[in-house]
């Protein structure tokens, strides 16, 4: 998920490689030890050919919040969990993608941030149109001016995407085809700075009939 953008180094022998980045292996490594720590560890790999994984995961996802790149990378670390230990119907499994999707994201909050935001301001965004609200509750004044800014962030991180498509990875290229092919997410606001050094963001209604 997160992409080597370390730039050619030369080696002693003359030829040039290009350095590992350091980020892939602390969070590769994290994920590792997650599995091993859970009940998964403790399966017989062998029946995972009784309990075969068909490939489809049976979770009703909806949202933005699921299509962040965070989700996708997670997505298909628990398609790899179910094909190599099996698809049980016990919360084996569930339980090990949920502690695996903390460890990344709270990772990423502080390593990638930008991956971060970008999960933050799609659950923001769900949250005002009733996903994730909590029974009694409602939907603040606050809520919206919050989902607001991150609908800026996220029309802000699809054109950065479009300016240097290499710099970023398969799921987030998923995450900003899923906006694209959703584009009224972005129709009700555009972002106006009061000043240079107000770092708020402010937002009003798009005029009719202009783009």
């Amino acid at each position: 998920m997160l992409v080597n953008n370390n730039p050619l180094e030369d080696c002693p022998f003359g030829e040039s490689y290009q350095p590992t980045n350091p980020e892939n292996f602390s969070l590769s490594l994290a994920i590792y030890y997650a599995v091993k720590a859970s009940y998964l560890n403790a399966r017989d790999v062998a029946t995972s050919l009784k309990y075969k994984f068909d490939g489809k995961l049976r979770r009703d996802d909806i949202g933005w919040q699921h299509t962040t790149s965070i989700s996708l990378f997670v997505s298909d670390l628990e398609c790899l969990l179910r094909d190599l230990y099996g698809d049980f119907g016990d919360d084996v499994i569930e339980s090990t993608r949920e502690a695996i999707f903390v460890i990344v994201q709270e990772f990423l909050r502080f390593t990638r941030n930008d991956l971060w935001l970008e999960h933050e301001s799609a659950r923001h965004i769900d949250y005002i149109c009733g996903i994730g609200v909590p029974e009694g509750m409602g939907v603040s004044g606050s809520d919206h001016r919050a989902s607001q800014k991150c609908v800026a962030y996220l029309f802000d991180r699809v054109r950065e995407f479009r300016a240097n498509q290499d710099a970023f990875s398969q799921y987030t290229a998923r995450f900003v085809k899923a906006l694209e092919e959703h584009p009224t997410i972005f129709d009700s606001f555009t972002r106006t700075e009061v000043s240079k050094n107000d770092r708020v963001l402010r937002f009003v209604p798009r005029e009719k009939g202009r783009g």
